[in-house]
């Protein structure tokens, strides 16, 4: 089911704004950047854990946080793997407004308010626009790139000593792998 959601959301045709509160992590931080507004509350984190699982990104991020971000923020991102908090991710451009966590739902229903009173037709148009820049295309193929890499990696030796890391309840010890 996740290659389809991906791609109804990757193609969504009208405004789509996301209120982020609480925890994001992997595809919670991930489809982010698939969206056209995303509003944050000021106690949420977000993280992409994918490092620290052997693993590689996911959900055509490879090329929508560096779209999204620019890449030096994105790598970080997703080459540390740590949590980033909202101001964190206003200052790298993945979040467009930080609020706090109790005005979060009224403050992004205001802004759907807002772009719901325009005509449909318009927004409608206005986003194919945008859709056509190559953005969805380029998300989508990145996303095929990932499941590749996803693939040759799962089960993988480093994939393996995270999984039994967390099965054991301690911190995986990746030195312990030959060739890495």
């Amino acid at each position: 089911q996740f290659p389809s959601m991906l791609e109804v959301v990757a193609g969504f045709p009208k405004p789509l704004i996301a209120a982020v509160n609480g925890l994001g992590v992997g595809i919670g931080m991930t489809i982010l950047a698939h969206c056209d507004l995303v509003l944050m509350a000021d106690t949420a984190r977000l993280r992409t854990p994918f490092p620290q699982l052997g693993l590689a990104p996911e959900a055509g991020s490879s090329f929508t946080f560096a779209d999204r971000m620019g890449w030096q923020a994105a790598a970080y991102v997703l080459l540390s793997g740590r949590w980033f908090d909202a101001q964190e991710c206003l200052a790298m451009g993945l979040v467009w407004k930080v609020c706090a966590a109790d005005q979060l739902e009224d403050e992004t229903a205001e802004v759907a308010a807002e772009m719901a009173a325009n005509p449909i037709p318009s927004l409608v148009a206005t986003k194919r626009l945008m859709l056509d820049s190559g953005r969805r295309d380029n998300a989508l193929a990145a996303h095929r790139r990932e499941v590749a890499a996803y693939a040759e990696l799962i089960g993988a030796p480093a994939n393996s000593e995270a999984v039994a890391a967390f099965i054991d309840k301690r911190d995986p010890d990746f030195t312990r792998i030959d060739g890495l």
